[in-house]
């Protein structure tokens, strides 16, 4: 059996790393007696992927894992068994059964919305610096990757990007590209609005991932839902 589970990561959990988040999940489900399968060979591991990598000190309400299961388990069965052995800031939200046919997450995800902090600044400003630097065709950045630094132009992965407040407290809402083809960090954008020295903006939260169908972008979960 094949489950999609949708999570959330939350404040008391940011500043885990990815890996020992995948870590505390696969202890949840030992303590939950989820029957996780498991591949085969010398080193057998649990079969679970997440569909994106979060960065260390961001949230997320909507993140998606795939996990393969040894027999049949209702979707509120699981969720009520796994957040009763989950750590604190680890929440399962939904689980329900995905056909084979779906792709992996990973490989499904093309877009990512981010809620972007800018403790500081105001509304007017921050609408005045997303106007100057979207009028630019071309957002150019430096990026560490794998093989060190280099300046990569980042404007085509910009879907949109606006700004929000609740009273005087404002902060950017930005649709970026995400996955393996194209994948624009938030942490780039606010690196091309504030500058070079700009560190990790606190409180940095994901809030939706998308992948593509044939209409456009849809919600993963609605994806691997409506695949027959």
């Amino acid at each position: 059996m094949r489950v999609m589970l949708r999570y959330q990561k939350l404040h008391p959990m940011r500043y885990v790393s990815h890996l020992d988040l995948m870590t505390a999940f696969r202890r949840a489900f030992l303590r939950a007696e989820i029957p996780i399968a498991y591949s085969e060979g010398f080193h057998p591991h649990p079969i679970m992927a997440c569909a994106s990598a979060l960065p260390v000190g961001a949230t997320s309400d909507m993140e998606y894992m795939d996990i393969a299961l040894t027999e049949g388990m209702e979707g509120q069965a699981i969720m009520d068994r796994v957040n009763a052995a989950c750590a604190l800031g680890m929440c399962v939200n939904g689980a329900w059964e995905v056909s084979p046919k779906v792709p992996s997450f990973m490989a499904m995800v093309r877009l990512a919305a981010w809620r972007i902090p800018c403790p500081g600044a105001t509304k007017a400003e921050l609408e005045e610096k997303l106007e100057e630097l979207l009028r630019c065709e071309t957002i150019v950045v430096e990026k560490q990757g794998k093989n060190g630094l280099r300046m990569v132009d980042i404007r085509p992965g910009i879907e949109s990007v606006w700004v929000e407040s609740e009273g005087d407290v404002p902060w950017i809402m930005a649709r970026l590209d995400a996955g393996s083809e194209s994948n624009v960090q938030p942490t780039l954008l606010v690196k091309a609005l504030w500058g070079e020295k700009t560190g990790f903006p606190v409180g940095l939260h994901r809030t939706q991932l998308w992948g593509m169908t044939a209409d456009g972008h849809a919600l993963l979960e609605n994806i691997a839902k409506e695949t027959i």
